[in-house]
């Protein structure tokens, strides 16, 4: 199966950036403004330049990512909500099932961002239990801040994680978690 469509134009970018000639169209051409999918696309050019072929970076990255959220997808139903295996496994073969793996054939890096939404929301649950965990409360900024130089749409998804808190927890107990949350995004995320 060949790249389709933006998979194919992010596969440029990264091969571009790959071979030192920054995040271009065309070797020698001006920058562009970046890629929508910026960290999937840097960690598949760095994954060509350690000598995998692109084809293959892409989807052991996409594939895994696949992968990983079905497990972490069992395992916050098991745990977070005490749920039963076949409950876990429902959830999980449903996922396993959806269409993550013909994105992956068709090469896009849509399961990445799937993979940090996941651990996103599961860090978001675990928030609810204990809002004023310093260690979760930084997990959380940090995979939120993931999220949304994954895609820019994860902003608005880490945002909403954030108000969900906000609103079942209330502002006192959550002081901690948007303290995180907004040092992180205004600091890493403004670099």
């Amino acid at each position: 199966v060949y790249p389709v469509e933006d998979a194919a134009m992010l596969m440029r970018y990264s091969q571009h950036l790959a071979q030192g000639h920054g995040i271009v169209w065309n070797v020698g051409g001006k920058p562009v403004d970046g890629a929508t999918d910026f960290l999937p696309m840097v960690l598949f050019a760095g994954l060509k330049s350690a000598g995998m072929s692109l084809e293959n970076a892409v989807h052991f990255v996409t594939i895994s990512a696949h992968v990983l959220s079905v497990v972490i997808v069992y395992l916050a139903i098991r745990e977070l909500y005490g749920s039963s295996r076949w409950v876990a496994w429902i959830s999980a073969g449903f996922l396993a099932i959806g269409p993550g793996l013909s994105l992956s054939q068709g090469y896009f890096a849509t399961p990445v961002f799937a993979l940090f939404c996941c651990v996103a929301w599961y860090l978001a649950n675990k928030l609810l239990a204990e809002p004023n965990s310093h260690t979760k409360a930084l997990m959380f900024a940090l995979a939120s801040l993931t999220l949304g130089l994954i895609r820019p749409e994860g902003v608005f998804l880490a945002v909403f994680f954030l108000l969900g808190i906000l609103c079942v927890k209330g502002w006192r107990q959550t002081r901690l978690v948007s303290v995180y949350f907004c040092a992180i995004f205004a600091f890493i995320g403004g670099l």
